[in-house]
C-alpha cells in the first residue's frame, strides 16, 4: 500500500491514539486485509477496503474518546454539555477532525433521505454537465485558433457582384491566376476544389469527401504531411503521375495507422493513386476532405467558378489593406475583361471569421440556454434543500439546545451540499462527455470542427468549479435562513417563512423557464 495512505490514517487517528498505536492499528489493517478484502489480487479493491475500515475505526476511537471525557467531567448543572468536536453540537469549528466529521455525518444524512439526495445530482448533473459540454464546443471552436502557423494571417477570397447582388465564394482559375501575378499584399495565394471520390479495394468500397488543390495550396496554410511528404512541382503538371495524401481519420480506419502506407496503391474514381503522405488531422477543420490530390487541369473559361481561394497575407498586412489592393485589382480586371469581369468585386475575410462566423451566434444562444436551464436547476435545488432543512427543524432545534453555535449549523449544512455537488460533478462529466457526443451527431455540418470531440482539460475544471460554486451558493441560502431563525430551546418550528420563501422563488423560476422557452 502507497505511503500516503499510511499517512492519512494516522492523520484520521491523531487524537485518539498514540502514533505508535496507530502504526500498530495501520499493520493490524494490512494484514487483515490480506484475507477479508473482496478481491485480494486486485489492489483497488483492497485499498477501498482499508479506507473504508479507518474511517470506521477512526469514528468509533473518536466517539469513544469523546464518551470518555464527558464521563469524567463534573456536572455543575442541569444542563446537557455537548461533547466538543461532535458533528451533532458545536465544537472546534476549523480543525480536520471536524470537518471529517462533517463529512462522515453528510454521509449518513444522504444516506437517510438517497431520494432527494439522488434528485439533487440530477439535476446538478443535467445543469452542469450540459455547460461544461457547450463550453468545451465554444472553447474549441470559438476562443481556441487553428493549429496552424499565424493563423490569424490567413483569409479567403470570395468574388461578388454588388448591382445584380450575386454573390461567389467559388472563383475561377484564370482569375486566381491574375491574382497571383497582380496581388503584393499576399505570401502566396492557393486554391481547392472540394469533390467526391468512390475509394475501392481490398475492402468495403466507400464514398469519401476529398479536394483538388492547387500549386501552393499546403503551403499557404502551412500543412505539412505528418508521414510522407508533400506534392511535388511537377505532379501538378496534366498527365503526370497520380498521387494522393490521405487524411488522418481515413488512415486509420481504413488501413490500421500503418507505417508502410507510404507508396502504396489506392483505388480512387477507378484509377490507381500512390499514396505519398498521410496529413495531420487539422486539415479536416478547413474542408479538404479524407483524399487531397493535386489540381492538374488547365481551364481558361473565366465563367467556371469552382476554386475555394486562400492566402496568406504577408507579415504586417492588415485585411483592410489586402483588401484595398483587392479592389484595385478588381478594378483592372473589369477594364481588361468586361465581358466576365465587369461589376465584379474581390472580397477577402478573415478565415477564422469565415470558419466560425455563421455558427457564433448559434454557440452563444446554446451557451445562453444552458447557463439559464443551470439557474432553473440551482433554482430548484434550493427548494429542495429549504424542504430537506424544514424536515431536520426539531433535530436541528436540539442540537442549538445542546449548545451548537450558528457557525457550526451553516457548516455542517454546507458540507452536505459540497458532498451532494462533489458526487454530481463526477456524474456531470460524463453527462458532458456524452453531451458533446450527441451534438456531433445532431449538429448541422459545419456547426462545431470536429477536432473537438471530448471535454477538454479546461472544460473538466470550468465544469468541477461551477458544480462546487453552484452547490455552496444554493446551499448558503437555506443554512444562513435556518441558523438564524433557529431557537435555542424549541424543538419544533411552524415553517411559515420557508414555505414564503419557497413560493417567493417560483417566480424567478417560472421567469426563467419562459425566457429559455421563448428564447
Amino acid at each position: 500500500m502507497p505511503d500516503w495512505m499510511r499517512r492519512f490514517v494516522a492523520l484520521l487517528l491523531r487524537g485518539a491514539v498514540s502514533s505508535r498505536s496507530a502504526d500498530a492499528i495501520w499493520g493490524d489493517l494490512i494484514e487483515e486485509s490480506r484475507t477479508s478484502a473482496d478481491d485480494a489480487g486486485s489492489r483497488v479493491p483492497r485499498a477501498a477496503w482499508l479506507l473504508y475500515q479507518s474511517f470506521r475505526i477512526a469514528a468509533l476511537l473518536q466517539f469513544e474518546r469523546l464518551r470518555v471525557r464527558r464521563s469524567s467531567e463534573p456536572n455543575h448543572s442541569n444542563k446537557l454539555r455537548p461533547p466538543t468536536g461532535s458533528p451533532r453540537t458545536a465544537g472546534d469549528g476549523g480543525t480536520m477532525q471536524g470537518f471529517a466529521q462533517d463529512f462522515l455525518f453528510s454521509l449518513r444524512v444522504i444516506r437517510r433521505r438517497p431520494l432527494s439526495a439522488a434528485i439533487i445530482v440530477a439535476m446538478l448533473a443535467l445543469g452542469v454537465g450540459a455547460n461544461a459540454a457547450i463550453f468545451s464546443v465554444v472553447n474549441g471552436v470559438l476562443l481556441r485558433p487553428l493549429a496552424l502557423p499565424e493563423p490569424d494571417r490567413l483569409v479567403i477570397l470570395f468574388e461578388e457582384n454588388e448591382p445584380e447582388e450575386m454573390f461567389f465564394q467559388r472563383v475561377a482559375p484564370p482569375k486566381l491566376d491574375d491574382w497571383k501575378a497582380q496581388a503584393t499584399s499576399f505570401d502566396q495565394l492557393g486554391a481547392l476544389s472540394p469533390t467526391a471520390v468512390n475509394l475501392s479495394g481490398d475492402f468495403d468500397p466507400e464514398r469519401l469527401a476529398a479536394s483538388e488543390v492547387s500549386e501552393g495550396l499546403l503551403e499557404v496554410i502551412g500543412l505539412a504531411p505528418q508521414l510522407g511528404r508533400p506534392f511535388q512541382p511537377e505532379e501538378y503538371v496534366q498527365g503526370a503521375d497520380q498521387v494522393v495524401l490521405l487524411s488522418d481519420s481515413l488512415w486509420r480506419r481504413k488501413f490500421g495507422g500503418a507505417a508502410d502506407i507510404v507508396g502504396k496503391t489506392v483505388q480512387l474514381k477507378q484509377q490507381l493513386r500512390q499514396v505519398v503522405g498521410v496529413m495531420p488531422p487539422v486539415q479536416e477543420d478547413l474542408g479538404l476532405g479524407d483524399a487531397v490530390m493535386p489540381f492538374s487541369e488547365r481551364i481558361d473559361n473565366r465563367e467556371i467558378h469552382f476554386l475555394r481561394v486562400l492566402g496568406r497575407m504577408r507579415d504586417g498586412v492588415s485585411v483592410n489593406e489586402a483588401q484595398t489592393e483587392m479592389d484595385g485589382i478588381a478594378a483592372r480586371l473589369a477594364q481588361a475583361y468586361p465581358g466576365t469581369d465587369a461589376n465584379w468585386g474581390i472580397l477577402v475575410v478573415s478565415l477564422h471569421e469565415q470558419l466560425v462566423g455563421e455558427v457564433a451566434t448559434a454557440l452563444g444562444v446554446l451557451l445562453g440556454a444552458a447557463g439559464l436551464a443551470l439557474l432553473i436547476a440551482c433554482v430548484n435545488i434550493v427548494h429542495l434543500l429549504l424542504a430537506r432543512t424544514e424536515q431536520r427543524q426539531a433535530e436541528l432545534a436540539v442540537r442549538v439546545s445542546l449548545g451548537a453555535s450558528r457557525s457550526r449549523i451553516v457548516r455542517q449544512l454546507v458540507t452536505e451540499s459540497v458532498v451532494l455537488g462533489a458526487i454530481g460533478a463526477v456524474v456531470a462529466l460524463f453527462v458532458g462527455h456524452w453531451s458533446i457526443t450527441a451534438l456531433l451527431r445532431l449538429a448541422p455540418e459545419g456547426l462545431v470542427r470536429r477536432s473537438v470531440p471530448t471535454l477538454d482539460p479546461v472544460a473538466v475544471a470550468f465544469g468541477l468549479s461551477l458544480s462546487i460554486l453552484a452547490t455552496v451558493v444554493v446551499a448558503l441560502i437555506p443554512a444562513l435562513r435556518h441558523s438564524r431563525t433557529l431557537p435555542a430551546a424549541r424543538a419544533r418550528t411552524t415553517g411559515t417563512g420557508n414555505r414564503f420563501l419557497r413560493q417567493v422563488l417560483v417566480v424567478p423560476e417560472i421567469a426563467l423557464a419562459v425566457v429559455l422557452v421563448v428564447g
